[in-house]
């Protein structure tokens, strides 16, 4: 993701420079904008979905069944106490909150490209 930043950030400094098309940056961009989109999103959607199904496993009639089912379940649900998380670097998670915050990134630097331009 930090290197989708960088190469969008390097594609604003050439169009600024006039070396590049607009309608390059803009599929470029177009390009960026999909992917860290998708990618979070597909995270995010993983997160709920581990979610649901430890709630399930806690909320079913374990009560009602024989032993060896009973163990199982409980086997189950030992192993999905912890949440299945997509990671990065760090152990950063990719979910919503890391697509806010490379957008906030993304927009202080187009915006800090843009203010600097008479300096290019």
């Amino acid at each position: 993701m930090v290197l989708l930043i960088a190469y969008s950030i390097a594609l604003i400094y050439l169009y600024i420079k006039n070396q590049l098309v607009g309608s390059v940056v803009a599929m470029h961009f177009l390009m960026v904008l999909l992917i860290t989109i998708i990618v979070p999103t597909s995270g995010q959607r993983s997160e709920n979905q581990w979610h649901l199904y430890s709630e399930k496993l806690y909320s079913m009639p374990w009560y009602t069944w024989n032993t060896k089912n009973c163990n199982t379940l409980l086997l189950m649900m030992a192993k999905s106490k912890n949440d299945i998380i997509w990671s990065i670097i760090n152990k950063t998670a990719i979910n919503y909150d890391l697509l806010v915050g490379i957008w906030k990134i993304f927009y202080f630097f187009i915006n800090a490209l843009l203010k600097s331009k008479k300096f290019f």
